[in-house]
């Protein structure tokens, strides 16, 4: 069995929108071995072909919804409809990527069993390096968590259950 994937995505140059390289910086420096960690820049085709044959994948993308900096979002991509959620620029500060990744991937059926999106709300995406500190301390937080939360919901036996879907964490689900 694979280990989680997470997959940080992001721009590590225009500073808030960094938060997904800063993830997996975090966790490399935390020397977290029970998760598979990868950086990708968000392009739908390459989302699809890294997340393919993982049963469980959480992304991680900086979001743009006008909600307070640093707020963290999560929404599970299997069980929420894209189709009529929040337009893209809702789900992250990219113009295309994780809602044309996971649509496609569903056309080619190739999404993993559990595929859960986590996004932080940015307070500055202008040219730069290095995140604003609110974004920096909830995605301390996040990497904190994020290994129990991947674990929970690779697990077969537990990932089913409601209880697995809640963590301690000040998440949202997106609204559809």
């Amino acid at each position: 069995m694979t280990r989680p994937l997470v997959i940080g995505i992001g721009n590590p140059y225009r500073h808030d929108d960094g938060l997904g390289p800063a993830l997996i910086e975090r966790l490399r420096l935390a020397g977290e071995d029970r998760l598979e960690i990868v950086e990708e820049t968000g392009e739908p085709a390459a989302l699809v072909q890294r997340w393919s044959g993982h049963g469980c994948v959480l992304l991680v993308d900086a979001v743009d919804s006008g909600g307070l900096p640093g707020g963290l979002h999560r929404f599970d991509c299997q069980r929420g409809s894209w189709r009529a959620g929040p337009p893209p620029a809702v789900l992250s500060t990219h113009g295309s990527g994780i809602v044309e990744a996971v649509e496609l991937g569903r056309a080619l059926d190739r999404l993993p069993d559990q595929l859960v999106f986590f996004g932080i709300e940015v307070e500055d995406t202008s040219d730069g390096v290095g995140l604003s500190p609110k974004v920096s301390v909830a995605l301390d937080s996040l990497v904190r968590e994020l290994p129990g939360i991947a674990s929970a919901l690779a697990t077969p036996a537990t990932r089913a259950t409601p209880a697995t879907r809640a963590t301690p964490l000040p998440c949202q689900e997106a609204q559809s």
